[in-house]
């Protein structure tokens, strides 16, 4: 029973973290937003295209602000999904300062103890709070006012998302890890 516990933690944190592999993608298009805005500062454009009927956040013209604010947003989205690969990947910033000397049991027993008591609950405020920020963003018809991009709600829906994606992976490594401590003491 356990066994087959375990073995769906693993296969769910890697569904999780499939989402922080996709993210990592954007890196190109991000790079190619910062070298097309350098070029147009460079030869003094502002105004890339143009078209007559509003589009999807972009509104009716691609300008040097609506570049400048993709990279913003394609940085939004990379992190808050890169978040739950992060600690999949146990490649999150954590302190080590007294964690490197415990003992490997130890070490499984503080990390269940610092995501029941800290990362959780931080995830879960971040969610409640994120989920009110995009919802009045979306109510209110939030956009660039100084040209860039419009549906801001759309990429502030990256933060409930994100924070969704990091406590799922949390309580799944805490099943996981409680789990396989467990069946550690019973042999």
């Amino acid at each position: 029973m356990l066994d087959r516990l375990i073995r769906f933690c693993h296969r769910f944190e890697g569904f999780l973290s499939a989402f922080g592999k996709l993210a990592g993608w954007l890196i190109i298009p991000m790079l190619l937003t910062v070298a097309m805005t350098i070029g147009a500062s460079l030869v003094g454009w502002n105004r890339f295209f143009a078209w007559e009927m509003d589009v999807f956040l972009l509104g009716d013209s691609v300008t040097v602000n609506t570049l400048l604010d993709l990279q913003w947003h394609i940085f939004l989205i990379i992190v808050m999904l890169g978040g739950a690969y992060a600690l999949v990947e146990d490649s999150h910033v954590s302190v080590d300062l007294f964690y490197g000397l415990f003992s490997s049991r130890w070490k499984v027993l503080v990390t269940i103890l610092g995501d029941v008591i800290f990362l959780i609950p931080f995830c879960a405020v971040m969610l409640w709070f994120s989920w009110g920020f995009t919802v009045s963003s979306y109510l209110s018809g939030e956009g660039s006012s100084y040209g860039g991009l419009l549906d801001r709600w759309f990429v502030k829906a990256f933060l409930p998302l994100g924070f969704t994606l990091i406590l799922l992976a949390a309580m799944s490594r805490v099943i996981r890890l409680f789990c396989e401590l467990f069946r550690e003491s019973k042999y």
